[in-house]
């Protein structure tokens, strides 16, 4: 059983100890741990290391074919593991969009483990707003392959208690709580996609990308991990229901309402006076309690609408080839992201 460490609300001197003497020389003797990031929790090796890597695949039950995402501690890091020279025109458009809940992906270099994502010249790459993982990948000097911390085709995991079955095979499991409550994960339109070009005119096909349900696929190679969980959500009663759903039960749990107006007896006309007070108090309290219920249930919605989005994890953009950019999939970050490359005259958003 891997130990788990909880890390939120520790200090910073003391995080810093468990990467130093736990996290890293796990990942350093070829092991996997599974760590927050700015989206879902992740299984992380050593990129560097083909047995760790042929290790993840295995504990994770993935397809040898696709890819997974590399992650670097710093921009500085990312032209030795992947070309990003023909960007600098973009002015400090990385710098802006990293570190951040996106995945970039780019043509990897030579100098990238030949046997990580064997079938694709491309890599995704990340730099997560998530001190832990940065702190590690510095700590590891050199990148750290990651992917959802799930078994291939289930849901991508917010919790670490939503991949127990796995942490048998991991070394530690470092837990900072529910993903989805970060500041970080955004709302993103139900199906819609983003092409990006530039002021030369391309127009994003050369890159071979497209958003099919979140799978992330870039044409029929993937640079990036698309486990991202199915979004299924039970059904609940919509709002308007709950609501009067609820204002009935008060009306006749206060005794306000029906036959309210008698006051019975001699006390004919001023009990009727009475009941329309009654009446009218009953209606203050019914819509006070109609706005409560509303209130409540918006909350609901949004937070299980923050976590379905958390869950997709993190968006990610195609900027591989000069002039054919795209966003191949929306996630966490996904309206940030389009205001990012829209200031730079990117981007043309259309419904998918």
């Amino acid at each position: 059983m891997a130990r788990l460490f909880k890390v939120t609300g520790l200090p910073a001197a003391e995080v810093a100890r468990l990467i130093e003497t736990v996290a890293a020389p796990a990942l350093h003797s070829g092991q996997l741990v599974a760590v927050p990031t700015d989206t879902l929790y992740g299984l992380a090796c050593v990129a560097q290391s083909s047995a760790a890597v042929r290790q993840l695949y295995a504990i994770k039950g993935r397809d040898l074919g696709k890819p997974v995402a590399i992650c670097v501690s710093t921009l500085d890091e990312i032209p030795k593991w992947a070309k990003c020279s023909h960007l600098t025109a973009a002015g400090k458009l990385m710098e802006e969009l990293l570190p951040g809940p996106v995945t970039v992906v780019l043509e990897r270099t030579k100098e990238l483990n030949p046997e990580l994502n064997p079938n694709t010249k491309l890599v995704g790459v990340r730099v997560p707003d998530q001190p832990f993982i940065r702190e590690l990948v510095r700590s590891c000097s050199q990148p750290i392959a990651l992917t959802s911390a799930n078994k291939s085709g289930k849901q991508s995991p917010i919790k670490t208690e939503e991949f127990r079955e796995l942490w048998d095979q991991l070394a530690a499991v470092f837990d900072a709580g529910n993903l989805s409550e970060s500041e970080s994960s955004k709302i993103i339109p139900a199906a819609s996609a983003v092409s990006v070009s530039n002021s030369k005119g391309g127009d994003g096909s050369g890159a071979g990308a497209a958003v099919e349900n979140g799978t992330g696929n870039i044409g029929g190679t993937t640079a990036v991990d698309g486990d991202v969980g199915d979004g299924a959500e039970c059904a609940e009663r919509s709002q308007e229901e709950r609501s009067d759903s609820d204002a009935k039960r008060l009306r006749l749990d206060t005794g306000q309402g029906e036959g309210g107006g008698g006051g019975g007896g001699s006390g004919g006309s001023s009990g009727g006076g009475g009941g329309g007070a009654s009446e009218e108090k009953a209606e203050t309290e019914t819509q006070t309690a109609k706005g409560s219920v509303n209130a409540n249930a918006n909350g609901k919605v949004k937070d299980r609408e923050s976590a379905a989005t958390a869950r997709k994890g993190s968006t990610v953009v195609d900027l591989s080839v000069e002039g054919q950019y795209r966003i191949i999939r929306p996630g966490t970050g996904y309206e940030q992201t389009v205001a990012t490359l829209s200031k730079y005259g990117l981007v043309e958003a259309f419904k998918a």
